[in-house]
């Protein structure tokens, strides 16, 4: 069951809090640890559920039950009918999920930048009745393909050979700068940050950008696959020229430019941390005044045009 409101207690505090005001809380990181059902004289941990089309909310903790006074009891007991196994397989984004989840993480900061004031709503249980499984009816199977991002890999797409087998594509984790934590080590994430600086080796094929993000520095690592994996066939050199055009845009200019890309995380590190990002089409960039470039070749002509 799927709840946008959860009761945050401490041993001094206990509120209602909405699940956008926790995404935007500055105590992210604690307060997700100490989520309770809404629900009447109830202890039932919540985690929050952040899912990569960027729908966030709030559902009962593996582990813990609701009690017996509460009214989300019943209805949190709803039976599976259908379940889908998935064989894995490694590949790359289709340039749809791609744009998908490019968007949907545009949206996420637009909404970090300019929240709307979540409504009050007397937190109850609403009556809707519960799905039982009929008689005899059995569990239905079905078996689909989900892909694990691999950078070396091809792009895995509905075809004559997997016929309407479902394919589930890689997600990636939804988490601001200030939201990450030491459990997105080795995971896909999606996140945005301020750019700062970027800097190049001397090899040309590895390059840092550095950035941050409300106190927090952070820098995206570009590494080689990152200059032989443009969709759109640029060139090392290309992608190398962009990125010194942009550096020194935001060098010499005093305005904030965020970038929003897809990335990967090793182990994290707080104190240094640092992201992946494994091919160009992953990154797009906002202003905080609503302007949006949804691919790298969208800023640069931006700022060779003097339109920003």
């Amino acid at each position: 069951m799927k709840f946008s409101y959860a009761v945050y207690k401490d041993e001094e505090t206990e509120i209602q809090m909405h699940v956008d005001e926790l995404l935007r809380h500055p105590d992210y990181l604690k307060i997700k640890m100490n989520l309770y059902c809404p629900g009447e004289e109830c202890d039932a941990k919540l985690s929050i559920i952040r899912l990569s089309n960027g729908t966030d909310y709030f559902r009962r903790h593996r582990g813990y039950y609701h009690s017996e006074t509460c009214g989300y009891l019943e209805l949190d007991q709803v039976p599976v009918k259908s379940i889908t196994e998935y064989v894995t397989e490694n590949g790359r984004m289709t340039d749809d999920g791609i744009n998908r989840q490019k968007q949907d993480a545009m949206r996420t900061l637009d909404n970090y930048l300019n929240p709307q004031i979540p409504i009050r709503e007397e937190i109850k249980p609403k009556n809707k009745p519960r799905k039982v499984r009929e008689p005899g009816e059995e569990t239905e199977i079905n078996v689909g393909t989900k892909v694990v991002y691999d950078p070396n890999a091809e792009i895995i797409e509905k075809d004559t050979k997997n016929g309407d087998r479902k394919i589930l594509e890689t997600r990636f984790y939804s988490r601001m700068p200030h939201q990450i934590s030491m459990k997105d080590s080795n995971k896909n994430l999606k996140t945005s940050a301020v750019l700062d600086q970027i800097i190049f080796s001397e090899s040309n094929l590895y390059v840092e950008i550095k950035a941050n993000f409300e106190n927090i520095s952070l820098k995206f690592i570009l590494p080689e696959a990152f200059f032989n994996n443009s969709r759109t066939r640029l060139m090392p050199d290309e992608l190398l020229n962009y990125l010194k055009i942009i550096n020194e845009y935001i060098q010499k200019e005093n305005k904030e430019i965020f970038i929003t890309t897809m990335c990967q995380s090793q182990e994290i590190d707080l104190e240094d941390l640092a992201l992946w990002i494994f091919e160009p089409e992953f990154m797009s960039f906002q202003t905080r005044n609503g302007h949006k470039f949804a691919t790298l070749t969208s800023l640069v002509i931006a700022i060779q045009t003097k339109s920003i």
